[in-house]
């Protein structure tokens, strides 16, 4: 349990002086899996999304205030790293119906943007947003 508040006050750090960190969105993208070429399929293009993302790192959850209010038990921080252009926090999670799922936080160092990867085995949605 150390390790994970360890790892996502580091990862707070690089991105906020706060422990709830809040965004707003500005696009969103999907992709599915196709069943019958066990693949996915490409992403379907950005789309306008506006909605609220609060990244609660104290009570180990992220929540999504879209018309479907999607929240994500943190479980397991699996990695926290920085590359060239970003800095990446790596979670296991599990959704609101108790499927695990990995999300993935992104805040890039030239731009006020960061994005959020949600994957499941079946479906990867990926937010665009900026800190509010």
């Amino acid at each position: 349990m150390k390790t994970l508040f360890l790892s996502i006050f580091l990862f707070i750090c690089t991105i906020s002086n706060a422990q709830e960190v809040k965004w707003g969105t500005e696009f969103l993208n999907i992709k599915t899996y196709n069943d019958s070429l066990q693949q996915f399929n490409e992403w379907e293009g950005w789309k306008e999304c506006y909605v609220v993302i609060i990244a609660d790192f104290p009570n180990a959850k992220i929540e999504i205030f879209s018309i479907y209010k999607q929240q994500y038990i943190i479980i397991n921080i699996t990695g926290q790293f920085d590359e060239e252009t970003k800095s990446v926090l790596q979670i296991d999670g599990i959704d609101r119906f108790g499927s695990k799922c990995t999300l993935e936080l992104l805040h890039f160092f030239d731009s006020e943007k960061d994005q959020i990867y949600i994957r499941w085995s079946n479906l990867e949605i990926v937010y665009q947003m900026k800190k509010l």
